[in-house]
Parts: structure tokens; sequence; C-alpha cells
């Protein structure tokens, strides 16, 4: 009787530390970090450009395509815009300030201009649109699509 309860006892331990040990692995995820960021924090670069449903060059050029964004978690980022200026790919560097105000729309301030924007991701997070519209001098409607891509 005595080896039947001795073996009882080992045995409750035996399972109770594993069920410990089971409870810990299961909770805590080398992704939990992960997947609680704002899908915006990362590097960004522009991928296309359609100006009223047509792609164009004309704002992403080879040097234009070096452009990248960064969102930092904190709520700041970086922006390093690279333009043809004088027969030289020329970076022009910036901060920014960005908030995200609620269902995929985000407040950009650059230091002059703060406008909301709304985001709309993609491929699991690889990828975000934002479409723009204005109304011209002459009263046509322009749309603006621009498509950027994690790096």
């Amino acid at each position: 009787m005595k080896i039947d309860l001795h073996f009882k006892k080992n045995m409750m331990k035996k399972l109770l530390y594993l069920f410990i040990a089971s409870t810990f692995l299961i909770s805590c995820s080398s992704n939990d970090g992960y997947y609680s960021l704002d899908p915006i924090i990362g590097e960004w670069q522009q991928f296309s450009y359609t100006f009223n449903g047509e792609e164009s060059e004309l704002q992403i050029d080879e040097c234009g395509k070096k452009s990248t964004y960064v969102f930092f978690k904190n709520g700041t980022g970086d922006s390093i815009l690279f333009d043809f200026t004088s027969n030289d790919c020329t970076p022009f560097v910036g901060t920014l300030t960005w908030e995200n105000i609620g269902d995929s729309t985000y407040n950009i301030d650059n230091g002059n201009h703060s406008e909301p924007y709304k985001l709309d991701f993609s491929n699991n997070n690889s990828f975000f649109k934002t479409t723009s519209t204005d109304i011209s001098i002459d009263g046509t409607t322009d749309t603006e699509v621009f498509i950027y891509k994690r790096i």
C-alpha cells in the first residue's frame, strides 16, 4: 500500500509540473510583441502611383524610388525623400509624428502640415494604399492613389 501511495504522489507532482510548464509555454509567445504593434510601424517605400486611374512614372522615377518613410512605435518617424535636383539624386531628410486615430486613419504631421490619412493595409500588412481626391480649378475631380511597400 505504501508503494502505491508513493507512486500516486509522484505521479500527481509530475502532472502538476507538466500542467504549470505547459501553461507557461502556451501563454508566452515570442511573437506577442510583434502582433500588438500598430501595422504602420516599420519602413515603407513608394511602390506605385496612380493618377485618375492611370499608373504614372512621373512620381516614382529611379531617384524617387529610393524615398522611404519610417514609422517608430513611439509615434515619431523619419522621411527620406529623394528628388532629382541639379543633375543629382538628392535626399531630403525630415522628421514626422503620427497617431492612429482609429478605423485605419492616421494623423501624420511633418512639422509644416498635419493631415489625416486613411490607410488600407493588405497582404498581411506588407502594403498600404492611400487615396487622395481633389477638385481642380476647372472643376474636375482628380484622384491620386499611392501604394507603399514594407521594406
